[in-house]
């Protein structure tokens, strides 16, 4: 494996530990649960990270999946994500390590350094390598997001809110 992936996957495993973790603290009745409208759970944010670290991962490999297609398909559904238990989601995540590790296997020069055929919001096109550290990031941040959402759960259900 590329290093570059080996050190992704390695900030990768991490950080689904870190969101296991959250998650085997928590019963069942938070994972919906959002402080105020237009606040993703959660259950979603657990959703997001595994469809997109996936995502991003195979941004780095020969067979990039369409950007467009994934957030009108994947993304879209993991927003929508409701009534998971905290088995089922400690379930998906757990298939998530070996998922990517996979994916990135074959990941190699040619493809970490071609451009992606499609433009950033900005209309720079990332590189397989960018995509892959952006895939790391993007996961970590939701990772503390979801811990965020953990605090706020906690405090809420102690006040009985």
């Amino acid at each position: 494996m590329h290093a570059i992936c080996t050190a992704a996957l390695a900030v990768a495993r991490e950080s689904i530990a870190m969101l296991d973790e959250t998650l085997a603290t928590l019963p069942n009745a938070s994972l919906d649960w959002t402080p105020m409208s237009g606040v993703s759970s959660i259950a979603v944010l657990t959703v997001h990270c595994i469809v997109s670290a996936e995502w991003f991962a195979m941004a780095a490999t020969a067979s990039p999946r369409d950007r467009a297609e994934y957030r009108a398909n994947e993304r879209a559904e993991a927003f929508r994500t409701q009534g998971q238990t905290v088995e089922q989601l400690r379930a998906r995540l757990a298939d998530l390590a070996p998922r990517l590790e996979w994916i990135l296997a074959d990941a190699n020069d040619a493809t970490l350094d071609a451009p992606l055929p499609w433009a950033e919001d900005s209309g720079r096109h990332r590189t397989g390598a960018e995509a892959v550290v952006a895939g790391v990031a993007h996961l970590r941040e939701h990772v503390g997001q979801a811990q965020l959402m953990r605090d706020l759960w906690l405090s809420a259900s102690r006040e009985g809110r």
